[in-house]
C-alpha cells in the first residue's frame, strides 16, 4: 500500500522511513514530501492509500494543513503526526477529519503498521456507509417525487370543480355553500403550496442538496410585479397594502425565474401572514454598492418583527414561528429553507433583518446578467490569441408551442447535457438564456472557431440533439445556425479593451436580431 509522508523535519522523516523498513516492508511504499504545496503536487499525479502529516510545514501551519490536504484528497484516510506536548490539536484534527493521531518518537514498527492499516479500513466504512447513505437519500426523494406526482393529479381535480361550483357555473350556491367552498379551494391551494415545496427539496442534488437551476437573462422587476399580484387578493381580505418601490429600474439577472418567484412569494405569503390588519409591506430591488455584481431584493413589512434569537433560525429546515393569528395556517416549515437554498444555488445570499416590535425585512441578492462579464474570460484569452468568435444558434421548438412547464424543464436539462458534451471549456461559452416566446429552448454558444470551424461545430450540435432520446420523445425539432462575430483590431491584432468595448454588444445585437428571426419564422 502507498503511503504519503509529510514531513519537514529529515529526523522524524527519517525515524519514520526506518519503522517502515523494520516492520512490514514489502506491504507498504512510502513517498515523502517536506512541504504542503509538494504534496500536493504528489498527490495530483500518485494514488496513495493513507497520508502520515505533520501539522507544522514550511508552508502551512496547524489545521489549515489538515484541511488543504483533506481538500486535495478528500477520500484519502490522514493519520496526523504530533509531538508530545500537541497532543490537544492532534484531538481537534480527529474532530475535523484525521482518522488518527500518531506522537512522534514513542511508536513501535508494529503500532505504525497497525495505525495505517486501521485508518484505512475505517476510512473504507465511512466511505461505504457515506455511499449507503446517499443512496438511501436518492431512494427517498425517488418516492416522495412520485407520490408528490401522484397527489397533484386529484388536487388538480378538487380544485377544478370547487372553482367551477364558486363561478356559479353550476347553479346558484347559498350563502353557507359558498363559505364551505371557500374553505376547500383555501386548503387545497395550501396542500399545493407544500406538495410544490416537497418537489423541491426532491429535485436537489443529493451531494450538494443544492436544486439544479435553468437560469436565464430575467427582470427581476417583473418577477416582483408578478408575485404582487399573485398575493393582491390575500392582502386585500386584511386591507394590507402592497407596494413596490424599487429607487430606479435594477439591472436584469442571471436567474431561474420559477425559482425566484417561488421565493418572492413564499416571502410576500409570510409578509401578508403576520402583517397586522390595515398594515403595509413593500418590495424593492436595487444595486447596493457593498455588493458589485448584486442586485439587491428587499421583502419589509410592519409586522410584530422577529426576536435576535431566531433571525438564523428561521431558515433552518422544518422550523416555524409560533403565530398567535388563529386565522392564520401553518405550513410544513420548510418555505424559508428552501428560499435560502433556492438563493445560494444561485450564488447569492438571503438573511433576515428585524427587532420585535419594528417589523420584518428579508433580504437576497441575485447575479448581475452581465455580458461583459460573462465574455471577458473568453475574450481576454483564446478570442484574443486566435483573433476569431463565432455565434453559434440553437433554437428547439416542440411539436406543439404550449409545452407545459415540466416538458419545457425537461428539455432545458436534455439540451444542456448535449451542449456540454459537444462545448470545449477552455474556448466556448454559453451564454445564459434569452426568452422567446414560440420556443421552449433557445441557446446561444460563443466559440473560438474560425468559419470552417463554426460550420463543423454547429452540424455537431444539431446532430447530437437530434439523435438524443429525451428530446425525440418530447417530440423536439433542433434547428442550429452560425455566424461569425467581426472583431475589432489594431496593427493586425485585437486588444482586450477594444474586444471588450466593442464584443459583447455586437453578440447582444446579433442575438436579439435572431430571436426577432426565429419568431417570424415560427
Amino acid at each position: 500500500m502507498a503511503v504519503l509522508l509529510v514531513e519537514d523535519n529529515p529526523d522524524d522523516a527519517r525515524a519514520i522511513h526506518q519503522l517502515v523498513t523494520e516492520g512490514q516492508p514489502a506491504h507498504w511504499r512510502l513517498h515523502t514530501a517536506s512541504s504542503l504545496s509538494t504534496a500536493i503536487e504528489l498527490l495530483g499525479k500518485t494514488q496513495v492509500d493513507a497520508i502520515l502529516l505533520d501539522l507544522w510545514l514550511p508552508d502551512s501551519e496547524g489545521l489549515e494543513t489538515l484541511a488543504e490536504a483533506r481538500t486535495h484528497a478528500p477520500r484519502v484516510p490522514v493519520i496526523v503526526l504530533t509531538g508530545v506536548d500537541d497532543e490537544a490539536t492532534a484531538v481537534k484534527a480527529l474532530h475535523q477529519g484525521a482518522q488518527d493521531y500518531l506522537v512522534k518518537g514513542v511508536q513501535s514498527a508494529s503500532g505504525l503498521s497497525r495505525a495505517l492499516r486501521y485508518a484505512i479500513e475505517r476510512q473504507r466504512i465511512l466511505l461505504e456507509l457515506e455511499a449507503y447513505r446517499e443512496n438511501q437519500l436518492a431512494m427517498k426523494d425517488r418516492c416522495l417525487s412520485h407520490v408528490s406526482h401522484e397527489f397533484r393529479a386529484p388536487m388538480t381535480a378538487i380544485y377544478g370543480f370547487a372553482t367551477l361550483l364558486l363561478d356559479g357555473l353550476a347553479g346558484d350556491l347559498a350563502a353557507e355553500q359558498r363559505e364551505y367552498l371557500e374553505i376547500i379551494v383555501r386548503n387545497v391551494r395550501h396542500l399545493r403550496s407544500m406538495v410544490d415545496d416537497v418537489l423541491v427539496l426532491t429535485r436537489a442534488d443529493a451531494a450538494t442538496r443544492r436544486t439544479p437551476l435553468t437560469a436565464h437573462r430575467t427582470s427581476v422587476r417583473a418577477l416582483i410585479g408578478e408575485a404582487i399580484d399573485n398575493v393582491r387578493v390575500g392582502a386585500a381580505h386584511k386591507s394590507i397594502t402592497l407596494r413596490e418601490d424599487s429607487p430606479a429600474t435594477p439591472p436584469d439577472v442571471y436567474a431561474d425565474n420559477p425559482r425566484i418567484l417561488q421565493v418572492l412569494m413564499n416571502l410576500l405569503d409570510n409578509a401578508v401572514k403576520f402583517t397586522p390588519p390595515g398594515g403595509e409591506i413593500t418590495v424593492r430591488a436595487f444595486e447596493a454598492p457593498e455588493e458589485p455584481g448584486f442586485v439587491r431584493v428587499v421583502v419589509a413589512d410592519n409586522g410584530p418583527g422577529v426576536a435576535a434569537d431566531l433571525l438564523h433560525r428561521v431558515f433552518e429546515r422544518l422550523y416555524q414561528i409560533e403565530d398567535t393569528q388563529e386565522s392564520s395556517r401553518s405550513g410544513m416549515g420548510l418555505g424559508l429553507f428552501i428560499a435560502r437554498q433556492l438563493i445560494e444555488s444561485h450564488g447569492g445570499r438571503i438573511w433576515l433583518e428585524s427587532e420585535p416590535g419594528k417589523g420584518a425585512c428579508f433580504l437576497f441578492t441575485l447575479p448581475i446578467c452581465s455580458m461583459h462579464d460573462v465574455l471577458l474570460p473568453l475574450v481576454s484569452g483564446a478570442a484574443l490569441r486566435k483573433g476569431t468568435l463565432a455565434l453559434i444558434a440553437i433554437a428547439l421548438r416542440p411539436a406543439r408551442l404550449d409545452a407545459s412547464p415540466v416538458a419545457a424543464e425537461e428539455i432545458l436539462r436534455a439540451v444542456d447535457s448535449v451542449l456540454k458534451g459537444a462545448m470545449r471549456p477552455e474556448t466556448d461559452i454559453l451564454l445564459p438564456k434569452t426568452p422567446c416566446a414560440n420556443y421552449a429552448v433557445w441557446e446561444f454558444i460563443v466559440a473560438c472557431v474560425d468559419e470552417g470551424g463554426a460550420e463543423v461545430m454547429a452540424r455537431r450540435i444539431e446532430q447530437r440533439l437530434a439523435s438524443c432520446d429525451e428530446l425525440v420523445a418530447l417530440g423536439v425539432f433542433p434547428v442550429v445556425e452560425w455566424e461569425m462575430v467581426d472583431l475589432p483590431t489594431t496593427s493586425g491584432a485585437a486588444n482586450v479593451d477594444e474586444l471588450m468595448g466593442q464584443v459583447p454588444r455586437r453578440i447582444q445585437e446579433l442575438i436579439a436580431s435572431r430571436l426577432g428571426k426565429k419568431e417570424e419564422r415560427a
